[in-house]
């Protein structure tokens, strides 16, 4: 008699390899379930959404608009009832700039989930210009619009339209199309004093 009592010839070794096999895909896939179900309860809890469960967040900006307003050395522009047919508000801000002096910011997102932004600087305009714009370059295109004159820039990151005055620059900038910029411009209001 050559195998010892109790000697299976190895197959309990096998059976019992296959068993941890099972348990460690077992618990594999329970652990990917317990880490998807945290992932949809953060997400679904903690992710800002507007009223119709949109995960951008809409953020209100007359009061930064009028603030702005008094205080900028340029005629702080925007569209004081915001936009129509479904564009939202997502940022706003107005901060000191040590190179292009005071800047303000308005953001959209657009219907169509474009994005549509009004820039505004008074200093170094034709950096602040190349900055906003990620480079876009000016083509002999230009439009006017509510009695100024805006010139035509068109990028790989944004297309936009420029305005120069005496005390600053303006820029409404998109990934939008042209008639969405155009309307966002044509849209622009002074803040009130």
């Amino acid at each position: 008699m050559t195998a010892a009592m109790g000697d299976d010839g190895g197959v309990s070794q096998n059976s019992a390899r296959s068993r941890a096999s099972r348990q460690t895909v077992r618990n594999l896939i329970l652990s990917m379930l317990v880490t998807c179900a945290f992932a949809l309860a953060v997400w679904l809890l903690f992710i800002p959404r507007d009223g119709d469960g949109d995960p951008v967040q809409v953020v209100p900006y007359a009061q930064e608009f009028k603030q702005a307003g008094r205080v900028a050395p340029y005629t702080v522009l925007a569209p004081p009832k915001g936009l129509p047919d479904g564009n939202r508000a997502t940022s706003v801000r107005y901060t000191p700039d040590p190179q292009f002096g005071p800047h303000w910011h308005l953001g959209f997102v657009t219907s169509d989930e474009e994005y549509v932004g009004v820039e505004q600087a008074a200093k170094d305009t034709d950096r602040f210009v190349e900055k906003v714009t990620h480079e876009a370059r000016k083509t002999d295109a230009v439009e006017r619009i509510g009695g100024a004159d805006w010139q035509r820039y068109e990028g790989g990151k944004y297309d936009a339209l420029v305005k120069h005055d005496a005390d600053g620059v303006t820029v409404v900038i998109g990934t939008g199309s042209a008639a969405q910029i155009k309307a966002v411009a044509a849209a622009l209001e002074p803040a009130p004093r």
